[in-house]
């Protein structure tokens, strides 16, 4: 079931408003992200002022719970230096959705580590590798925080109201825009992708064929609940952040 949206505003979640934002723009796009650490530490992050700025129009968390920062119809900071095909610069007509989730990990005396070595059971990490290589891989990763059915599920029903409502031609992931540089939404989201796109009138001949949202089915047992407030992991020397 689609999301609703009145006033370029989610009738039926929290708005918790991004110190930093652009001007109007009318969204032709949606960005998927992930956000490199807790929904919490995420939102605070984006909603207060950086320099250089950084935003984006919502946050899902694990549970699927939605906090939307920006407006739809206002430019979030979200994509940083970005192109495909023809198009340039996301920020100004795509709205950006993070999705909690740690990103890459390391295995450690088998053991799933994020980056601030907080240990992931292994029912929640996949084992592959990114499609992109850049600048900045050393190492390319070998695991994957997994993402869960709630938020996938979340994500389906809000880029469905958004398809709707502004008419969108595209969903992309970020990985997809900057290649060199991101690697978020990443191996994890490879069906999420697939079904996202599905919703448009754009093909990308990065995925496979649109999947039905039946793929996106639970990964097991409940996660232990996040306590630590990490940050958004974000790597942009554009002058506009990205997550």
């Amino acid at each position: 079931m689609k999301q609703e949206i009145k006033d370029h505003r989610l009738t039926d979640a929290a708005f918790e408003e991004a110190a930093d934002h652009g001007g109007r723009m009318d969204p032709t796009h949606i960005v998927i992200h992930y956000s490199g650490g807790t929904a919490a530490g995420g939102i605070d992050w984006l909603t207060r002022q950086e320099r250089p700025p950084i935003s984006a129009h919502v946050m899902i968390d694990r549970k699927g719970v939605i906090t939307q920062m920006v407006p739809f119809n206002f430019v979030a900071f979200h994509a940083g230096r970005s192109s495909l095909g023809e198009l340039r610069e996301f920020n100004e007509f795509s709205i950006g959705i993070e999705l909690e989730n740690w990103g890459p990990l390391d295995c450690q005396r088998g053991e799933f580590l994020t980056y601030t070595k907080r240990v992931i059971a292994p029912e929640w990490v996949i084992e592959a590798k990114h499609r992109n290589t850049g600048w900045l891989w050393t190492q390319r990763p070998d695991y994957w925080h997994k993402f869960t059915c709630q938020q996938e599920m979340a994500c389906v029903d809000l880029c469905k109201g958004l398809v709707a409502e502004y008419g969108v031609v595209g969903i992309v992931g970020h990985d997809t825009i900057a290649p060199a540089r991101k690697f978020d939404p990443g191996p994890a989201s490879t069906n999420l992708m697939a079904v996202l796109q599905g919703l448009t009138e754009e093909a990308s001949e990065d995925v496979p064929e649109p999947l039905h949202e039946s793929r996106l089915v639970a990964h097991g047992g409940d996660e232990p609940e996040e306590t630590d407030n990490a940050e958004v992991q974000t790597e942009d020397d554009s002058g506009e952040g990205g997550g």
